[in-house]
């Protein structure tokens, strides 16, 4: 394993297994059996490493997929990615809890905006919309996934499936309807800007 993966599983470990406060420099150096040198060179706080890890487990899954299709046929891959995110968040469930509780629910839905969101803005102003729409648009779907992954922790009832359906039902496919654009998924119209973003002023 590279050092900077192994610092990164490190830093997972420990958040499950020591109260975050409690979580050094040394300590993460420690236990990937790396230099603070070494840790340096890759990161510059924990906070970084959280953000690696939100890329590593959202970010470039969608990206790769992204990558590998003509953005027109990204739809049709929706259900696949929305699938491979929630069973990684599944996956490292107990993890993600102790990370929010450690930095609070906004804390999280903050960090996941950051690193999610150039992503989205992306496609969605390869669909047509204008800075500010897609900026706008973005980080409400951002923030909407992530409070919805907080709240996945509270009705673990539900499996991975199940939390993707009702992710493509009540987020992608709604605020897909509300741009006009649906980027993500099924439903939705043409690329007018209806609903709220219809109602923002010119630039």
């Amino acid at each position: 394993m590279e050092a900077q993966d192994a610092i990164k599983e490190a830093f997972r470990g420990l958040v499950v297994q020591v109260p975050f406060a409690k979580i050094t420099i040394s300590g993460i150096c420690g236990a990937a059996n790396v230099s603070r040198r070494t840790f340096y060179r890759y990161f510059e706080s924990k906070d970084d490493i959280i953000a690696a890890l939100i890329q590593d487990d959202f970010v470039r899954p969608v990206e790769t997929i992204a990558g590998l299709l003509p953005l027109d046929e990204i739809k049709s891959a929706t259900r696949l990615m929305m699938e491979r995110l929630h069973r990684t968040f599944f996956d490292n469930m107990e993890y993600y809890e102790r990370l929010v509780s450690s930095i609070g629910t906004q804390g999280f839905i903050d960090a996941f905006v950051k690193e999610e969101g150039e992503l989205n803005r992306q496609m969605y102003l390869e669909k047509g919309l204008s800075e500010i729409e897609a900026q706008f648009a973005s980080d409400i779907l951002c923030a909407a996934q992530a409070a919805s992954l907080v709240w996945w922790l509270g009705h673990r009832e539900l499996d991975y499936r199940q939390m993707a359906d009702m992710n493509l039902k009540w987020i992608h496919v709604r605020l897909g309807e509300s741009t006009g654009t649906n980027t993500w998924g099924g439903g939705g119209g043409g690329n007018e800007g209806a609903g709220l973003l219809r109602e923002l002023p010119a630039r």
